[in-house]
Order: structure tokens, then sequence, then C-alpha cells
């Protein structure tokens, strides 16, 4: 059933209480309201941790009632290793005690799973002994239960969570005690069993080395105690190691992390790979297509052992650590990636080691805990806000919502005493709750202001404007899906929206319900005519992807069959070409993003394979760019990869060809985001998710001419699975969302102009 949790997760932007599972019956409580906008750069303290501890583990929960919740496991003070454990929540900015693990450890690492549970393995159990226990922790119960043991006790380890939901965990040393061997061993933790089964061992022994999954699936493992020797990539499908390019400089203790651009950052560490060099202020870059590294510019100190973080900016956070001469740091600073360069962030207001760096929901970095410079543990904790370009002049806040929503639509009436306005329809309110509700924006007074109410709630719907027969200029909204105990069910109802007189009319029902997408057809026999295809159906025990396709006849107000689809997908994009024909790109096949796409040609009812995307992805955008010397080319860009990854590429498809081109990256990844065509054939790439829990304020733009992308003014508010749509006058308005992990009433105007 995890496959139909992610089902309904990226098809429909839906609340993780969909994948929470385990009966229970309605009623989780409403998410709180989000807290207000944080000041812009800068640190200031929060709550403190029960538990002074280092060498803990940060992990931010995925699942309610913890949803976006942080937990902090295990460390210790330097005398005893903790087996406890605790909660920080965001939104009251307070510690809470959660349940205790069995085994104390430290220098261990956690791994959030696909289904939402914390993986810990390994770590020191003593001071000098390290264990081969692993245990779970359930953010629904709030408890540990163990899980098989790996094959080695091992600490200061890797564990990477793999494309197909696997848990790699690599190197490593058994025990501290003299004549300890370092591990070149690594074995794979399989969630569904919950045993670990060896795989193929590296080249090389190596422990405090740091492992990066990179887009094509392989994992990067660089450094660690083993002096000059290249890294090495790890491949899941042949379970083998292979080696890579050497770093320009040899370390262990220091940070890796994946950059948008897709290029592995790492930065500080010790030298020569052994704990109690020196060390080390440098930074270098892998590139994955190249298996080179490169230096990049160094920090403006040496730091060892702090966590990198990926903000929203695109920026990359480094503070704290061990600095030269053993001294501790509290400073910190962000290495941008289009510059190359670091720059000061502020201080900390502690200098900490062995702290944790931890990006949360609020799109904010919380260092917690760590060791300071008397050898003291900290229980503080401090959280940083990144500095966001001015908004002033640019975006602009305008009317609230009446209800809160995401996962609505949002579309602009063309005709009758409303042209102009823009009706907001359904959508998730609250957790485990749609709505029915619909209410319309007028941008001369900038407010919203009620009307009727659909005949069933639903989200993740269609929502398509007629152009012919009887119903010309009226709504169809179809489709969706709807909150029920322990998950969702689709909706298979239809029904039209009239705006002279604010009501609503049920009308043909379609075959298939579930997150579908649908195009208005404009050539051949069926012009005017829905094409809606794809979406959900029951089976026994969940949901699979359909490949049914259908046309709604505004005439008759019917729904007829067409031929099927090639390829069952839901979480897709339908776009319309220059010929009239129809293209259907990537989405969920099976429960995992697919590459897949095929062409509906409307003359003659049919689908056509064509070129496949060079990346699988699903919750992805597409439009049909109509200037410049990619005009007629459809552009597919952002979405998710196979464990919910965020995606920072793009494609080009061009129809003469049938054939698409990855020619560059987004300025950062984001996936259930707005993409809106813009007067001047631009496209306007607004908020999403930057990671699974984090929603990103940030903006950019298309230039069909110049075929890149560039960031613009960043939105006042990080919101996904929000609505965009372009009015009369030029501007975008963006509406609702989730916000600070929760439903939005917030809305905001972006003005064309803004280069």
């Amino acid at each position: 059933m995890i496959r139909v949790c992610t089902i309904l997760l990226i098809a429909a932007g839906l609340s993780a209480t969909a994948c929470s599972g385990g009966g229970g019956g309605g009623g989780s409580s409403p998410s709180p309201p989000p807290p207000p906008p944080p000041p812009s750069g800068g640190w200031a303290f929060t709550g403190s941790l029960n538990t002074a501890r280092d060498s803990h583990t940060a992990t931010v929960l995925t699942l309610v009632p913890n949803a976006g919740k942080m937990l902090v496991a295990g460390g210790w003070n330097g005398t005893s290793i903790f087996t406890s454990a605790e909660l920080y929540d965001p939104v009251a900015a307070t510690w809470t005690s959660t349940g205790a693990m069995a085994v104390p450890r430290k220098e261990h690492t956690a791994t959030l799973l696909p289904n939402g549970t914390v993986l810990v393995a390994g770590g020191f159990t003593t001071s000098t002994t390290a264990t081969e226990k692993a245990e779970i922790y359930d953010p629904v119960a709030g408890t540990w239960s163990p899980t098989g043991s790996m094959t080695s006790a091992r600490v200061r380890h890797t564990a990477t969570l793999l494309a197909d939901g696997t848990v790699l965990v690599a190197g490593g040393i058994p025990s501290q005690a003299p004549g300890t061997f370092i591990l070149n061993t690594a074995e794979i933790y399989n969630p569904t069993t919950g045993l670990w089964t060896a795989t193929g061992s590296m080249a090389t022994a190596r422990q405090a080395q740091s492992a990066t999954l990179l887009p094509s699936g392989k994992t990067l493992v660089a450094g660690g105690t083993s002096g000059t020797v290249p890294t090495e990539l790890y491949d899941p499908a042949t379970g083998a190691w292979a080696p890579t390019g050497i770093l320009v400089t040899p370390r262990s203790f220091h940070g890796a992390l994946l950059l948008p651009t897709g290029k592995v950052l790492v930065a500080g560490g010790v030298a020569g790979g052994i704990q109690g060099s020196v060390p080390l202020a440098s930074a270098e870059l892998y590139d994955p297509s190249a298996g080179t590294w490169t230096g990049t510019g160094p920090m403006s100190i040496p730091r060892s052992g702090p966590t990198p973080v990926l903000l929203p900016t695109g920026s990359v956070l480094m503070a704290g650590g061990l600095t030269a001469g053993n001294v501790l740091a509290a400073s910190a600073e962000v290495y941008v990636p289009a510059s190359g360069t670091w720059t000061a962030s502020g201080s900390m207001g502690t200098a900490r080691t062995a702290h944790t760096t931890t990006l949360l929901p609020t799109g904010q970095a919380l260092a917690a805990g760590g060791v300071e410079s008397n050898a003291s543990r900290l229980a503080t904790a401090v959280l940083f806000t990144p500095t966001l370009p001015g908004t002033a002049g640019n975006w602009t806040a305008t009317g609230n919502l009446n209800t809160p929503r995401q996962s609505h639509t949002a579309t602009l009436l063309t005709s009758g005493p409303n042209a102009g306005k823009v009706l907001a329809v359904g959508g998730e309110t609250a957790s485990d709750t749609a709505t029915a509700s619909a209410e319309l924006y007028d941008p001369a007074g900038g407010t919203w202001a009620t009307t009727g109410s659909m005949i069933d709630a639903r989200q993740a719907h269609t929502a398509t404007v007629l152009v012919s027969g009887p119903n010309a200029a009226k709504i169809l909204v179809a489709g969706g899906v709807q909150p029920n105990i322990g998950g969702f069910v689709p909706v298979n109802t239809a029904e039209l929206y009239d705006g002279v007189a604010g009501s609503w009319a049920a009308t043909g029902a379609s075959g298939v319900g579930g997150s579908q997408a649908a195009v208005l057809l404009t050539s051949g026999p069926n012009a005017g005519k829905i094409l809606m295809a794809g979406g959900l159906v029951s089976v026994a025990g969940g949901f699979v992807e359909s490949d049914s396709a259908e046309l709604y006849d505004p005439v008759s107000g019917a729904w007829s069959s067409t031929s099927s689809m090639i390829t069952p997908r839901t979480s897709f994009t339908l776009t319309m070409l220059p010929t009239g024909k129809v293209l259907a790109a990537g989405g969920l096949t099976t429960g995992l993003p697919t590459t897949a796409a095929e062409i509906y040609d409307p003359a003659t009812g049919t689908w056509t394979a064509t070129g496949s995307l060079a990346t699988a992805r699903a919750a992805h955008i597409a439009r049909g760019l109509t200037f410049g010397p990619n005009g007629g080319r459809v552009l597919v860009a952002g979405g998710s990869n196979d464990i919910g990854d965020a995606i920072t590429s793009f494609e080009l498809y061009d129809p003469a060809t049938g054939n698409w081109s990855a020619p560059g990256n987004l300025q950062q990844p984001r996936a259930f985001f707005t993409a809106t065509l813009l007067p001047n054939g631009g496209v306007l790439a607004a908020g999403g998710q930057f990671t699974v829990m984090v929603v990103t304020q940030t903006a950019e733009i298309f230039n069909p001419r110049t075929g890149a992308w560039s960031l613009t003014k960043f939105m006042d508010n990080g919101r996904a699975f929000h609505t965009a749509t372009l009015l009369p006058q030029g501007q975008v308005l963006v509406s609702g969302g989730q916000v600070a992990n929760a439903p939005s009433v917030l809305s905001e105007l972006y003005p064309t102009t803004v280069p």
C-alpha cells in the first residue's frame, strides 16, 4: 500500500495523512495556523532542547500528527550516551520528549524512509564500541521498534536512501579500540522486509566519508580516512562500485551535498583523511557528466564537522565547526553556486561543533545542540533565516481567500457580468477535508467574494472554460479526489459553473476519477470538446493509474470514450501542440515517474508513442512556447523523481522531430509549482516543493529566446500546490496553496513588467 499512498500524494498534493495508515478514523486535527513570516536574514535563538547533547541526528518528519516537526535522537553529554529523543515544533518553537530508543547511540545515521518512518542504524553504544543494531521510529505513534540488524557493527558510516526506497550503508569502523580496521563493506536495508543484505564492497576502506545520491540514481562516495584515492560510484542496478575522479584535496569529516546544477559540493573537513589533522577551508565540485573534481571558492575559515544545508534560495549554509588551532567557530557563511564564492552570514551566538543543522519546512535552518569551547554540551538551538532579495514593489499582497485551500483550481471567467474575475474552487481546506466552496477574485478591488458551491467537494480536479455550444463560457470542473477514512477515493462526477447565475449544475459523469489531465481540443471533428485522460481507478486494496481517455461534448453534456493511452498515468501533463495534436508527457505509472510520452490525434482519436523524456518525472509543468527560436516547442520542467525529491532539469520537445533536448536546469529544484505563460512569451515559475517538507518563495523566468532561466523577485510567502492565473491587466495572481505546512488563504500579485 505504500505505492498507493505515493500515487495520491504526488497526484493530488494531498496531506501526508493519506499515508499514515492504520485505521483510525477521521479526524486528524487541522494543521495549526502558519506562523508570521520570519524576518529576512540572520540568526535568532529559539527554544532549547530538553537535554544538552552532541553527535545526535536530526530528521524532519512527514507524517501527521508530527509532520513538519524535527526529530532529534541519541547523542551524548561527554559521559553518557543517550537513548532519548525529542521533537522540535517550528510553529510553537518548542521541544517535547518522544519515545526513547532501545539502544543508546551516538554518531549513528538516521534516514527518513518513503513511508514516513525513520531508520536509525549503528553508532557508538559505548565510548569505543559500535553496534550493528537498527530501529524504526513511528512518527504517528511516537515510538521505536527494533528492525533487522546490520551484518556489521559500524559507526562513522554513511546511509543513503536510494531511488527504489532501500537504504545503502557503507564504510565506517566497528569500534575505536586499538588495532581496529576500517570497513570497505556495504549493505542494503529493505524497509519492506526489515532485513539487511550485503552488496558490493568499496575498493577503498573508508570512515567519515560523504555519500551523495546523484540524479542518475548512483551514489557518490568521497573522501574518508583513506588518503589520495579515487572517489567511487555505487550502481544499484549492479550492486557494484566503480572508481571516478580524485578529490583535489583528500579530506574526511567534511560536508557534501547535491547542488541544483547537478554538481556535488564538498567543503571543509580535515586534511589527509586523518581525524585531528588540520581543518580545511577549501571546497570543490564534482561534475557527474565528466567524472571530475575541480576547485571552487574557499570558505573564509577552515571548518571541520558542520553539516551543509541547501537553502530555498539555492545557496548553501555552513555554520560553526572546528577551525584552525582546535578553536570552535560561531560564524556562518553561505556558498553561492552562480559565483562560486562564500559570503559571511552572521553568527550563531555560541561557537559549536558536533551539532546538527537542518532545513525546516519554514525555509529556515535550525542548528541544534553540539559541544562548545569549554567542552560543555549545548541545549541551545538557533534559527537561520535566509536573506531574500527585496520584494517591495514587485510581488504585492492582495485580498485573502475566504477559505484556506490547496490543490484547488483558479480559472479566469471570459464573459458575462463577472468577466475578468477569477473563480477559485474546491481544494483541500484542512487535513482530511476537501471543500465544495467557490469564490471569485475581483482584480478591480483586490477582494474575494463567495459564490455558489459545487455539488461535490473535490481536490486535485480539472477546470476548463468551454468555448462552444449552449454552455460556452461556462467552466467544466471534473474528476479529482475526496478524502476518505484511511485515504482518498477518486471522484468521477462533473459539473458546470454558470458565471452569470453564480451557480453549479451537474453534467455527465466521466468513467474515471482521480487526478486526471484535461485539455480543450482546437481542431478536427472534435474541436471544442474536452479531452480528459489518465487518473486513478479503484482496485482491490487501493488504486492504480488509468490509461483511459474520454471526450466531453459541451453540446450534449455527455462523455464518450476515445482510444486509451499507451501508458497508464497520473500526475502528468497534456499540452496542445501547434498542429492541434496533444502531447502527454511523464507522470506516474505503477507508482513511479516515467519518461514515456505520446501524441493524441483528434482527427483519428488515436495515441502514438513519441520520443521519451530524458528524465523520468511527475508533478512537473508543461507549457507550449510561442516566441523566439523555441516557438512551437513544449517546455517541461521540474517535478518529482522516484523518491519524491524535486528535479532541477528542464527539457524541450520539438513536434517536428518528435525528440526532446535537455538544454539546462532551473535555478533551483521544484515540484508542485506553477508555470504561467506571460504576454511576452516568457514563463514564470513560482514556488513549489524544494524538498518533501520545504516549500520555496523563489520565482524564476524562462526566456524562450535564450533558452535559459533567471531568478526574479521572490514571493512574499513560500508555497506549493497553489494556483497562478494571468489576469487581463497583465498581472499574475497566485492564491492559496500549502504555506507553513497548512492550506492557506494568502494571495499575492506579480507584475509582469518586473524582469
